[in-house]
């Protein structure tokens, strides 16, 4: 995107080409819809540049309507400087509740400050009477005046004036529950329009009737940020339990200490204790719940899924409504691709929500899994300079290559042994592989900035053109899912090391040539 001047966007041109003439000055990819009342707005302000005689820079590289991407935070006005200065001025047409406005500023300074320093947060709204009246945030919300805002826009003379989306990364402002728990718990952090339309639904609905509702969304679209969210708000007024299918990590344990330490209502276990009566005597954990919220719902034993549908039917129990949040896509085994729980849930009701986009990935290694998951898949208009691909003649070379990654902050993730009764020399080789690092299970949800990937082979191109895997140890577990799950925890760059496997070295480096030379 390009950044343009306020005087050429505001002279009197037909409203009916003023998309089109928007879209050449800003060099947008898409046309955008654009209010009358809003550009009126900015033609007074640039009237006002005008009568006080300002200098052209005032008038020069101002973003409009730019929206971060991946996410729907959006920007009226915004000016970025060399200096570390910023401007963000939001224009409101009509009368707007004051705390709106300084929750909209606050948050727009949230993501700004991962750019610069010092920042300017201003709001310009038309009154009932039709007069300008200014706002300004800088820790709380005033009634500021034209000369203040002038003196802030008069501050940066040099700034930025195109190629604005490349400034913001999504691994700056997006937190995983686990990987960042204090910030979580103390809510630093803010979710996309999308989530919060989501989330505000969920609540409405569960608070007032006995539901089951789901969260459906792929990788990287920020379903496990939102569902521990959603139990947070909800622990303020009920008995909350999270369930997480998959083995408790790090960032579990921290959160339940932390959840502990602030008294709040709310506590996570594993799928596997629920029918465990060694450790839940007649299920009292599940009794105890009035809300539950279970995350990767597609990997739970239909058993155990249908136990925990019997304990919500029982009238004795405290239960009024259960969460669900689930990938049909991310199934590592045969048997989650075997089980009906979506069926299961569907059968009963559960009211289902989507997650659309993604918000976490880098939107190149996006696309680039995508073309390596399925050759037919190719996409020119991205760049995947974020990915690195390099080969390795033996497991030597592997480690040599993935210890420089790993310097580099690289985290490698390993793909998951089968247990010790299937100890034969392939188990032998991933269990080496894996030894001091995670593997495929110990990460389910968790995110991570660089991640290492191996193909080694037990990889292959099938007919169709699909990246498939050979026979794991555990006849259950699948490669190629595997991979999928390790893959996609990425969110900023992705190094393949390919170890002995010149076929699919040869593929790779052909995805990556022809996005670059076409």
């Amino acid at each position: 995107m390009r950044a343009i001047n306020l005087f050429s966007l505001t002279r009197e041109i037909d409203r009916n080409i003023l998309q089109k003439y928007e879209r050449l000055l800003s060099n947008r990819d898409k046309y955008i819809q654009i209010r009358d009342e809003e550009v009126d707005i900015i033609k007074k302000i640039v009237d006002i540049f005008r009568k006080q005689k300002l200098e052209n820079f005032v008038y020069e590289n101002w973003f409009y309507s730019f929206t971060i991407p991946n996410i729907s935070k959006e920007f009226d006005l915004l000016k970025v400087g060399f200096d570390n200065k910023i401007i963000n001025i939001e224009i409101k047409s009509q009368e707007v509740d004051q705390f709106k406005i300084e929750r909209q500023l606050c948050q727009n300074r949230y993501y700004l400050s991962y750019i610069g320093s010092e920042i300017y947060s201003f709001t310009c709204m038309l009154d009932n009477n039709c007069d300008l009246k200014i706002f300004r945030y800088d820790k709380k919300l005033k009634v500021s005046n034209i000369d203040e805002l002038l003196e802030c826009v008069r501050k940066i003379e040099d700034a930025v004036d195109s190629n604005i989306e490349d400034l913001f990364k999504p691994k700056d402002y997006f937190i995983s529950p686990f990987n960042e728990t204090e910030k979580f718990v103390k809510g630093e952090y803010y979710l996309t329009g999308q989530q919060e339309q989501i989330k505000n639904e969920i609540i409405d609905n569960i608070t007032n009737e006995k539901m089951l509702l789901g969260i459906q969304g792929g990788a990287g679209t920020g379903k496990t940020l939102l569902l521990y969210d959603i139990a947070k708000t909800l622990s303020a007024d009920f008995s909350v339990g999270i369930i997480h299918c998959g083995n408790l990590n790090n960032g579990h344990n921290c959160l339940n200490n932390e959840f502990k330490k602030e008294n709040m209502n709310i506590s996570i276990i594993s799928a596997k204790k629920i029918t465990d009566d060694s450790i839940y005597k007649c299920s009292d954990w599940l009794k105890h719940c009035e809300i539950i919220c279970i995350d990767e719902t597609q990997r739970i034993y239909e058993s155990t899924l249908k136990f925990i549908l019997e304990t919500y039917d029982n009238k004795g129990t405290n239960i009024k409504g259960i969460i669900f949040s689930y990938d049909p896509k991310q199934k590592m085994s045969r048997s989650e691709i075997a089980n009906n729980n979506l069926k299961i849930i569907e059968a009963r009701g559960s009211k289902e929500l989507k997650l659309l986009g993604k918000i976490r990935t880098n939107t190149g290694i996006y696309f680039f899994i995508k073309n390596m998951m399925d050759l037919k898949k190719e996409n020119k208009t991205v760049s995947y300079t974020d990915i690195d691909i390099v080969y390795a003649e033996d497991r030597e070379d592997f480690v040599k290559l993935r210890d420089f990654y790993v310097y580099k902050g690289y985290t490698f993730l390993a793909y998951t042994p089968a247990s010790k009764k299937y100890d034969n020399d392939s188990n032998k080789y991933l269990k080496q592989n894996s030894y001091n690092y995670k593997s495929s299970h110990d990460v389910i949800g968790q995110e991570f900035d660089k991640i290492i990937i191996l193909v080694d082979n037990n990889f292959f191109y099938n007919s169709k053109k699909e990246l498939d895997g050979k026979g794991h140890p555990n006849e259950d577990y699948l490669f190629e899912r595997l991979l999928y799950q390790n893959i996609t925890r990425v969110k900023e760059k992705l190094c393949i090391i390919v170890l002995n496997n010149k076929d699919v070295f040869e593929k790779l480096i052909e995805i990556k040539e022809k996005n670059l030379f076409g």
